[in-house]
């Protein structure tokens, strides 16, 4: 079952175990018991996101290494550039 992000009005963000099925639905605040809808998922941006360089983009160091696993740097930002 995963976690999800919930935003009550007056209280803020907090997080609560859901099904899938039933995540869209709103959530009782802990606080308030005031129902809270579903949070917006917020991209996460890393250390690739500089000048001249995409958001996605990864730092490898070792770029044979890294292809000899698969294919692709293995960092899981599926956009990789190299």
């Amino acid at each position: 079952m995963p976690l999800y992000t919930y935003d009550c009005p007056l209280h803020g963000v907090f997080k609560d175990w859901s099904s899938m099925s039933e995540s869209d639905r709103p959530r009782a605040c802990p606080s308030c018991a005031t129902p809270a809808p579903r949070a917006m998922a917020r991209p996460m941006l890393g250390k690739g996101a500089q000048a001249g360089r995409p958001a996605f983009a990864c730092d490898v160091g070792d770029r044979a290494s890294s292809a000899s696993a698969g294919g692709g740097c293995g960092c899981g930002a599926g956009g990789c550039v190299h």
